[in-house]
C-alpha cells in the first residue's frame, strides 16, 4: 500500500488517534461523488419497470434495517404522509442494496394512505444516480444514496445510524 485516502476529516482524525502515520494519509473527495448518472432513457426504463412515472414530484426514502428499525419505521411513514400532504411530494422507497433494503421500505410504508412507490431494483450505480436525480429531495440512511444525491445537487437529509453517515453529513455541511 502506497497511500491511504479518506473521504472526510472524521476518518482522518480517527487514523491519527490510532497513531497511523505510514503510508501517506490523504483527505480526498469520495470517488462516488463524480460517478455519472445513466442516460435518461435507461433511468426512465428502470422507473417504468417499477411502475413509477419517470417525471414527478418525488421524495426518496433510502432506508435500511438496523437495530430498533421496526419501532422507528412508522416515523418515516408519517414523514412521507406529511411531505405528500404539505408539499405534494410522492414518496418513493428506494432500495440501494436490492437484497437488503426492500423490507425496510415496506415497513415504513405500512399503512400509508397516500400514493407511493417502491424501487426495489434500481440497477447499478448509474441508474441509481439517475433515479435519485429525479427526486426533489432524498432522505437516506444509506451513505451512497447521500453521496449520489449530493453529487447531483439534490437536497438531502441523512438519518444517522452509523458514524460514517454523520461524518459525511458534517463534511458537506
Amino acid at each position: 500500500m502506497d497511500v491511504i485516502t479518506l473521504r472526510e476529516p472524521d476518518s482522518l482524525e480517527e487514523l491519527r488517534a490510532m497513531g497511523v502515520t505510514e503510508p501517506e494519509v490523504l483527505l480526498t473527495a469520495d470517488p462516488a461523488l463524480i460517478l455519472q448518472k445513466a442516460p435518461d432513457d435507461e433511468t426512465d426504463s428502470v422507473l417504468l419497470r417499477a411502475g413509477i412515472p419517470p417525471h414527478g414530484n418525488y421524495l426518496c426514502f433510502a432506508l435500511r434495517r438496523w437495530k430498533g428499525f421496526e419501532e422507528k419505521a412508522p416515523l418515516f411513514g408519517a414523514a412521507a404522509e406529511y411531505a405528500y400532504r404539505t408539499y405534494g411530494l410522492t414518496p418513493v422507497f428506494v432500495a440501494v442494496e436490492k437484497h437488503l433494503d426492500p423490507g425496510a421500505g415496506q415497513l415504513a410504508a405500512r399503512g400509508l394512505t397516500i400514493p407511493h412507490y417502491f424501487l426495489d431494483d434500481a440497477g447499478g450505480a448509474g441508474t441509481i444516480i439517475g433515479a435519485l436525480s429525479r427526486m426533489q429531495a432524498v432522505v437516506s440512511m444509506r451513505l451512497h444514496a447521500l453521496i449520489f444525491a449530493a453529487g447531483q445537487g439534490i437536497p438531502l437529509a441523512g438519518v444517522v445510524y452509523d458514524p460514517k453517515v454523520s461524518a459525511f453529513l458534517r463534511y458537506i455541511g
